[in-house]
């Protein structure tokens, strides 16, 4: 009788093992496994996530954020800024906390296969693991933004001060050229990863006119601009300019109106044809 109570003890525990390796089903459809359950609160919709993340198709890593030197920020959206959006990452985080690792897997579908290496393209699930490094909560985020905007006196001067030495030349020798016509003034290079081509960047800004006039800036919003880099989805400067930089690097952006808005200049008249654009960046 001993025996038998042990053996069924040991199947209990083997089974309960099996199922917790097998995870759940989020309620989206993806395979979710949280691999360590850390104790705290699980991440609320509207934070921000700072999370590496490493993507598996069978036994072939296909991306690596640890590679890339710089963990992702992913927004996790309220109910009604979901809009139909199914997202592994919501999914995911929603049933995280700070410090846990998870996989979770999803059908490789018609989209993706495009994107898919030759060498494994007949595999048919794709594997996202993930490690949350940091959760800035909606409490954090509103400081955050009120310290932004708070910035924006003295980033306006600076700015100001920069341009004066623009067009005296003062700066002259401190600029870098590149052969599209943009120049570049690095006044700190950034000590995190490179700035890599594809990558949803996160970016502070300020950008002027030749002549002074404000047209834009993430300071006044209190949250910096989120767009993936060099994939024509900015303008061909900021695209360019933005690439000669490392994570948490800083500097100026002298952009000719042709890597700007050209001839056109932009549909509600806020940058006339042919001008000229300088912009003041802080890379997170």
């Amino acid at each position: 009788m001993r025996y038998l109570f042990f053996f069924l003890v040991t199947a209990i525990a083997i089974n309960l093992a099996s199922c917790q390796e097998e995870g759940i089903v989020t309620k989206n459809g993806f395979r979710f496994i949280n691999h360590t359950n850390l104790p705290g609160p699980k991440i609320q919709p509207g934070s921000t996530v700072i999370a590496n993340i490493n993507t598996w198709i069978g036994d072939t890593i296909v991306g690596s954020t640890y590679k890339a030197g710089k963990p992702r920020r992913i927004v996790i959206p309220t109910e009604d800024q979901v809009n139909g959006k199914k997202s592994y990452y919501f999914d995911a985080c929603l049933l995280m906390t700070k410090g846990d690792s998870a996989t979770i897997t999803s059908t490789i579908d018609s989209n993706m296969i495009r994107f898919i290496p030759a060498r494994v393209k007949n595999e048919r699930t794709i594997r996202y693991v993930l490690k949350v490094e940091d959760v800035i909560t909606p409490e954090q985020q509103a400081k955050q933004k009120e310290e932004a905007m708070s910035r924006q006196i003295s980033v306006q001067a600076k700015v100001n001060k920069t341009l004066a030495d623009f067009n005296s030349g003062a700066l002259n020798s401190q600029l870098l050229s590149s052969p599209s016509g943009l120049k570049v003034l690095v006044e700190e290079k950034g000590k995190l990863g490179p700035v890599t081509k594809g990558e949803t960047l996160s970016m502070q800004y300020y950008g002027v006119t030749t002549n002074g006039n404000m047209f834009d800036n993430s300071f006044q919003r209190g949250e910096p601009l989120s767009m993936p880099i060099g994939v024509g989805q900015l303008i061909k400067g900021m695209d360019e300019g933005a690439m000669m930089f490392n994570h948490g690097g800083k500097g100026f952006l002298f952009i000719p109106a042709a890597l700007a808005y050209g001839t056109a200049g932009t549909p509600n008249g806020s940058i006339a044809p042919n001008t000229d654009l300088i912009f003041y960046i802080e890379i997170l």
